[in-house]
């Protein structure tokens, strides 16, 4: 894989970093049966062909992470990728392309393709998945690109609703509530 002008290598044993040059500038421990890696400030992110997904330090002498990424298919990763706010979009080869939180692990969303994921890509706050066999999705993920007022704002715009006494009722927005005072 490549990364920001380097390349990232997996052998049985080992993540290697290369420059493009060829030179190796780091060598990292690795469990057998590495399928995709993506590089991260702190951590690598490896999928394996099982399905998990786990996170190896970049730095010697740090403990692995001990977040564990739920509801993972038994099928192997084939695209990792850096997601909006902390999130992780994975691509599987029986089709599932989800988004996970780098943080906890818990999965945000998810969705299936016919056939194996072979491209996934992020653009203008929308992800992009493909198959092998043409089929494709564009998950809007703007929102997770917005600050929180305006992603409120957004809210009260297109839901001008609240829920009072057991059914929805139309409401503006609270005069009193932060967002409303910029």
């Amino acid at each position: 894989a490549e990364d920001q002008g380097d390349i990232l290598v997996t052998t049985d044993r080992e993540l290697l970093v290369f420059s493009r040059t060829g030179d190796l500038k780091e060598k990292h421990e690795a469990d057998v049966g590495v399928t995709a890696i993506l590089r991260t400030d702190h951590w690598f992110v490896v999928g394996f062909k099982e399905g998990s997904i786990e996170l190896i330090p970049r730095k010697r002498g740090q403990p692995r992470s001990t977040v564990s990424f739920e509801d993972v298919p038994s099928s192997p990763v084939v695209n990792l990728l850096r997601g909006p706010m902390g999130t992780l979009v994975a691509g599987f080869a029986k089709g599932l392309v989800g988004l996970w939180d780098l943080n906890n692990g818990s999965r945000l969303y998810a969705t299936h393709l016919h056939g194996p994921v072979v491209h996934v890509d992020l653009r203008g706050g929308k992800l992009a998945a493909a198959s092998d066999l043409g089929d494709f999705q564009i998950l809007d993920l703007s929102a997770l690109h917005m600050g929180y007022c305006d992603l409120v704002r957004e809210v009260w715009r297109t839901v001008p609703v609240i829920w009072e006494s057991g059914l929805p009722t139309r409401r503006p927005p609270p005069l009193d509530h932060p967002c409303m005072k910029r």
